[in-house]
């Protein structure tokens, strides 16, 4: 979703938004940190 839009919706100003969300993003890297599901990996051969 545009950043514009969820300003829009949530009805914040872009800062705040911009400022939530990239909290949110450091939180939930650091709650998934070694939980192997949510890893990222490149496909391998033998699957």
């Amino acid at each position: 979703m545009e950043q514009s839009t969820l300003c829009m919706v949530f009805a914040t100003p872009p800062s705040t938004l911009s400022r939530t969300l990239r909290r949110a993003e450091e939180a939930l890297s650091k709650a998934l940190t070694g939980y192997a599901p949510a890893r990222i990996s490149w496909p391998s051969p033998s699957r």
